[in-house]
């Protein structure tokens, strides 16, 4: 008799252990699911923004320096090996960091485009929708990774963590 109870409790001991390891299982999944829809939208919005300079630096090209015609051009190249979501990152700050000139260089020339400010703000604004979206999502994955129990689970499923959007150093 006692080793009937012995057997149930070992036999309930493993399945509670199985559940919890299934459960946490799922949990890193809809995380890893919720950060990699995120990505999708935030590289499918960045690419748009790579394609408005692509198709705007043709009717702007007379009106803004040599080195921002350069610079972008650059950019545009570099995008299109892009590789990661740091890489990603990277080039898109140096975009807006360098828009900032060639909006200087168009303003100074008395060169005006609504339909394209219009297009970029727009761009921008979902830009940082999805930033901060994909940022909480890495933020969550991340801490789940580390919390006891889950950081085991982790580790033997293979997650690791996510880099954030963040600006290069």
């Amino acid at each position: 008799m006692e080793k009937l109870i012995l057997l149930i409790f070992i036999i309930l001991f493993v399945d509670s252990v199985i559940v919890l390891i299934c459960n946490g299982y799922n949990q890193l999944i809809l995380i890893k699911n919720d950060v990699n829809a995120d990505y999708a939208k935030l590289n499918k919005e960045v690419t748009f923004r790579f394609e408005l300079i692509s198709q705007f630096l043709p009717i702007i090209n007379d009106y803004i320096s040599d080195t921002n015609k350069q610079i972008l051009n650059e950019l545009i190249i570099q995008y299109r090996m892009k590789v990661s979501i740091a890489d990603i990152a990277d080039l898109y700050y140096r975009l807006n960091a360098t828009l900032i000139d060639v909006y200087k260089d168009l303003n100074e020339k008395g060169f005006s485009a609504p339909d394209w400010d219009k297009a970029f703000k727009d761009s921008e604004e979902r830009i940082n929708v999805i930033k901060k979206s994909y940022d909480d999502n890495v933020l969550h994955m991340n801490n789940t990774i580390k919390a006891p129990g889950l950081s085991i689970i982790a580790k033997i499923f293979g997650f690791t963590k996510y880099p954030f959007f963040i600006k290069a150093a």
